[in-house]
């Protein structure tokens, strides 16, 4: 079934942090914008805007389009550009401000010259423009310097803008933090960061791999992340690596032996939290996996169905084997550790 912009704004409310600590240490490039407290209150207000946000476009789902294209039922990583450009919209359009904004001297307002050349892209329409701007006005910002009575808004005269956020003024400087940093950190792999409001990426310091691991997976039932942080811990324990890759809004969590990739925890909008795995030689020990359902998967091997002659449409099988995290992964977890367990003693011979 095609996902719709309610399903991504559903999602988006999922993997924005849940838990932002209230003292953490801030990189010396943010403390241009203010001081340290001032920025962790900032982006925090910035974090529950972003879920106002989220809200807002779960009810209006249906008034801002169907998504541009209709996104592959195995496909993990979504580019909202290409996929949901009313949200793209929406982004670029605050993070824009965010970025070529100046905060006053109070810090409670944000103030934009020449904002013609600097807030969209040359070919986005004008009523495309104002629905963004209307959208925003809904979710509680203020813009002196734009008039929504004009039927066909001239946005080229358009010389200067002030934007305030009278339920938390703290929220602009935590929405120019955020723009700085998606503008000038290196994202090549943590990508989007703005819209996910990805404070971790502000800190002076490393964030661990548990903490980031507790947060995503919050949305789930508390004994499914409960079994879950157990298997993490079985195999931290075994001397595995774990690290984050996220590509646009898919998360990986790869447990790798050295630099070999055993199996992950995958996070996609398309198809929830899963367990990801391919197990080469699991045909060594098939005999060993007891239980029938893991057995049934392992028998039926994985790669491309249509190549191997089983399924005439794609089966998803070239992505691995997947099992998600359910009320069902409970009951299951102990056999798919005995399962990775065998997988990993056979990489280890080698």
């Amino acid at each position: 079934m095609q996902k719709t912009l309610k399903d991504m704004a559903k999602f988006l409310k999922e993997v924005i942090p849940h838990e932002i600590p209230k003292d953490y240490s801030i990189n010396p490039m943010f403390l241009k914008i203010t001081n340290e407290k001032k920025i962790r209150e900032g982006v925090l207000a910035f974090r529950n805007f972003l879920y106002r946000i989220c809200d807002r476009l779960i009810e209006e789902d249906v008034l801002h389009g169907k998504p541009k294209k209709e996104a592959h039922e195995f496909m993990d990583r979504t580019s909202i550009n290409t996929y949901f450009p009313f949200l793209s919209h929406i982004s670029n359009l605050l993070m824009n401000i965010g970025f070529h904004g100046k905060l006053n001297e109070d810090k409670c307002l944000l103030v934009l010259n020449n904002t013609q050349n600097n807030l969209f892209p040359a070919n986005l329409n004008n009523s495309k423009k104002t629905e963004c701007f209307k959208f925003l006005v809904n979710c509680g910002i203020n813009f002196t310097g734009f008039d929504f009575a004009e039927k066909n808004q001239d946005f080229s005269k358009i010389k200067n803008l002030e934007i305030s956020y009278p339920e938390n003024s703290a929220m602009l400087i935590g929405l120019k933090t955020m723009a700085i940093a998606q503008n000038k950190l290196d994202t090549s792999i943590n990508q989007n960061i703005f819209l996910r409001c990805d404070y971790t990426v502000i800190k002076n310091e490393e964030t661990d791999i548990m903490s980031a691991i507790k947060d995503i997976i919050t949305p789930l039932p508390a004994d499914v992340q409960k079994t879950f942080l157990k298997l993490h811990k079985h195999y931290m324990d075994k001397g595995l690596n774990c690290f984050l890759e996220i590509k646009d809004f898919w998360f990986r969590f790869i447990y790798a032996n050295k630099k070999k990739e055993i199996w992950f925890l995958g996070v996609s909008m398309n198809n929830g939290y899963q367990i990801v795995t391919k197990t080469p030689n699991s045909g060594n020990y098939i005999d060993e996996i007891k239980n029938p359902k893991l057995k049934k998967m392992i028998a039926k091997g994985f790669g491309c169905g249509k190549k191997k002659g089983t399924t005439t449409s794609c089966d998803g099988g070239c992505r691995g084997y997947r099992i998600t995290l359910d009320d069902s992964f409970v009951g299951l977890s102990e056999d798919i550790k005995m399962w990775l367990d065998k997988e990993l003693e056979y990489l280890q011979k080698k």
